[in-house]
């Protein structure tokens, strides 16, 4: 199935830098057609009201459990992520509806709030510089799409900086998890390094 998605903005720097139609096909981005032939698409969406990170997923919905009650009650629990915490509401909206509509009752828990990136952080900076200094290369900086705790801390004290990195880990939340216990001096290292340069 071919999607045509018109005037999606394009973000960086936590800003709308640009608006491009983008090409979907069966899931994967394809192109950026410049004066795309609407009937060569199954479906168009007009995108207008869309953003967008390249590379990054922003938003996302899962079914994390089924579980039986007794013999009359089914419940179903599921879990909205995003980076913008008004997407993440729209998207728990939307599940809302569809259960609603198949006669369920429908209830939220408070989750993760959004963490949008900020690659203008001071505190990235000096996190990017320690970690030159001590071991020679450039780190990986990436926005990931994760619940992870800094958007708690942030809805909070909106006005803090903040980065997450840590030991490497492995099949995160599966019964595989594990931790390699080598990359732990290294996490050791870099956070006593940023903690000694920042104010």
């Amino acid at each position: 199935m071919k999607i045509l998605i018109k005037n999606i903005g394009l973000m960086q720097d936590g800003k709308v830098t640009e608006h491009k139609n983008i090409a979907v096909e069966d899931k994967y981005i394809k192109e950026f057609p410049e004066n795309p032939k609407e009937e060569e698409y199954d479906e168009i969406i007009e995108g207008h009201d869309m953003l967008a990170m390249p590379g990054l997923v922003e938003t996302s919905t899962n079914l994390a459990s089924v579980k039986f009650e007794g013999d009359d009650r089914i419940v179903v629990t599921t879990s909205q992520r995003s980076s913008v915490e008004s997407a993440k509401v729209y998207a728990s909206q939307m599940i809302e509806s569809v259960f609603a509509l198949a006669g369920a009752e429908v209830s939220h828990s408070e989750g993760y709030p959004g963490w949008a990136p900020n690659p203008q952080s001071k505190l990235l900076e000096i996190t990017v510089a320690s970690y030159e200094k001590l071991f020679g290369v450039k780190p990986k900086v990436r926005a990931i799409h994760a619940g992870l705790e800094c958007g708690l801390f942030l809805e909070k004290y909106p006005h803090l900086e903040m980065v997450s990195f840590g030991p490497t880990l492995r099949g995160v939340h599966s019964p595989d998890e594990r931790l390699e216990i080598a990359t732990i001096p290294k996490f050791w290292d870099l956070l006593a390094d940023i903690l000694k340069k920042v104010e």
